[in-house]
């Protein structure tokens, strides 16, 4: 169990799941009960879903958490991890009720547990998640405020805030919000560069500010920022829709600013790109 818990810390999933499987064999051979069930059952899960087996790690979590609500007390921190997890699961399945109720009631357990600061604002991320799928913006934005602000009390800059403050400026966006979502996703990818981000989560920042700043009409900086996107995704071998939006994007930059040659030119560069 720990060391599959040793690669779950490393997010070496694929490695974890192995071992994790030989220990959840060997504790039904051994018909181990009680609280290291369901640590083993958890940690399983968790891994299972980080794969993509999405249906045997809910089965997996499911159990576990069962475990721990008959063996632990109410408000234990172990029994909101599970909850967490299983949130998680739920939700990468589309099952965005369920998943709400489940990291909701996580949020509330940890609150008033004995957990870490980050371990809280990991959490309320994560139940933000959920709600931006359902399109629940304000609750949202309110939800991941608290998280940024926790972030800033524990630490410096760090991906999960730079990731916390990029998904607090989409919130804002979707409600119109734009100039500051404009500050927050600037904020975002100074932060993403700071500390060494992947290009695909510049890029998509890069994107989404692209997106903040032809809203609101500021249509040549736009245009840049697209740019960068569309040439980082590239780079990376992003999706073709993810690279299909940017272009989208920056046509209607193109066009708004009148450079209709650029435009046509653009676009057929980009169409002989995609073809091959």
């Amino acid at each position: 169990l720990q060391r599959g818990n040793d690669f779950i810390d490393q997010n070496d999933y694929t490695s974890a799941l192995p071992v994790l499987q030989e220990a959840e064999r060997l504790s039904q051979r051994l018909s181990t009960q009680g609280v290291l069930r369901g640590d083993i059952l958890h940690s399983l899960g968790h891994a299972e879903y980080n794969v993509g087996q999405l249906q045997e790690g809910e089965k997996h979590l499911r159990q576990a958490l069962a475990i721990s609500r008959s063996c632990l007390p109410a408000n234990n921190f172990s029994t909101a991890s599970t909850m967490c997890s299983l949130g998680e699961c739920l939700r990468q399945q589309q099952k965005y009720d369920e998943a709400e109720q489940m990291l909701r009631q996580a949020v509330e357990i940890e609150a008033t547990a004995n957990v870490s600061a980050q371990s809280k604002a990991d959490t309320m991320c994560n139940l933000s998640n959920c709600l931006n799928q359902q399109q629940k913006w304000l609750e949202s934005e309110q939800i991941l405020r608290q998280a940024v602000q926790i972030y800033t009390t524990v630490a410096g800059p760090s991906k999960s805030k730079a990731d916390t403050m990029c998904n607090l400026g989409l919130c804002l966006y979707h409600q119109q919000k734009y100039e500051e979502a404009e500050q927050m996703l600037r904020q975002a990818l100074e932060m993403y560069t700071t500390v060494n981000a992947s290009a695909q989560s510049k890029a998509n920042t890069m994107y989404n500010l692209g997106g903040c700043l032809h809203q609101q009409q500021k249509y040549d900086e736009a245009e840049q920022m697209l740019r960068q996107a569309l040439e980082m995704y590239t780079t990376v071998n992003a999706s073709a829709q993810s690279k299909a939006n940017t272009f989208s994007w920056l046509m209607g930059c193109l066009i708004r600013q009148g450079k209709y040659k650029e435009t046509e030119e653009e676009f057929l560069k980009f169409s002989t790109l995609e073809e091959l």
